[in-house]
């Protein structure tokens, strides 16, 4: 969403700041341009002309307003104290409210807005990749996470962050054969960086569940120095936590060296929704 939003012109913003203060426009109808150009602000240094323009879009906003206002303040470090208040008022705001609970680290209520998001926008693969990645990794609730990738697999079977998650959730419940089967059948001809060295992991961890550790860590090892190379960090950092975790299920004499670089990475780059089973290793 923020690579959308403010995706304005140099030539046109300042119509489209005219726009905003044209008082014959409702302040709904401005909402989403005013955010825009407050992450257009952000992107450039201005912070102060930014949370304006963030300020006046949460006047009265559009769901994607909502939605785009929260990613801001959790950018600047901004604490927008009526937002809950707000987002009840919104209709349709679960996308918003899901996001802000998942940076508050409430990730229940995160979750249960998510899956009214799914409720909402079922011909979006987002709130399903959203709420599954809550379920999996915020919550530790693989289960939960193949439930709500199921209710929705015929529509996004040809979608590779959607399907990864499937599969990292099935192997993690147990369910190892349909993870591999379910593998095999993907198309991975064309995937970006970030896409192919998330199957990389996945890999490494139906491989460590097959008995596999060798491949495993070979292939958790190529993810994270792709990660690294693209500048992915906390992608590599969650990598990392969970080369260590299976390194961990099997007591190998890898596993001391494995939690200490997660650790590092997490409190390096902020992987806030892992602190709780960082802990646990």
């Amino acid at each position: 969403r923020d690579s959308e939003s403010a995706n304005l012109p140099g030539k046109s913003i300042n119509k489209a700041k005219d726009l905003v203060k044209d008082d014959n426009l409702t302040q709904y109808s401005r909402s989403e341009l005013a955010v825009s150009i407050g992450t257009k602000e952000m992107r450039s240094g201005a912070v102060r002309h930014a949370k304006r323009f963030m300020r006046q879009g949460l006047i009265d906003p559009t769901e994607n307003a909502l939605a785009q206002a929260e990613w801001m303040a959790a950018q600047l470090g901004t604490n927008i104290s009526h937002f809950v208040q707000l987002g009840e008022k919104v209709p349709a705001s679960f996308e918003a409210r899901a996001r802000h609970f998942f940076y508050k680290e409430n990730f229940e209520d995160s979750l249960n807005s998510a899956e009214r998001w799914c409720t909402y926008q079922p011909l979006s693969s987002i709130p399903f990749i959203f709420s599954s990645y809550i379920a999996s990794v915020c919550l530790d609730n693989d289960k939960e996470a193949v439930q709500i990738l199921n209710s929705a697999l015929p529509l996004y079977r040809n979608n590779p962050t959607f399907m990864n998650n499937y599969i990292c959730s099935l192997a993690k419940t147990g369910d190892v054969g349909t993870a591999i089967e379910t593998f095999q059948k993907l198309n991975l001809g064309d995937l970006s960086n970030d896409e192919t060295f998330t199957f990389m992991a996945t890999q490494g961890l139906l491989h460590f569940r097959t008995n596999n550790a060798e491949k495993g860590r070979e292939l958790y090892l190529k993810a994270i120095m792709g990660f690294d190379r693209i500048n992915a960090q906390r992608s590599a950092a969650i990598a990392t936590y969970y080369w260590a975790l299976e390194e961990k299920l099997i007591l190998s004499s890898y596993k001391e060296a494995r939690i200490k670089d997660a650790k590092s990475r997490m409190e390096r780059f902020n992987v806030f929704e892992l602190d709780k089973s960082i802990k646990k290793l």
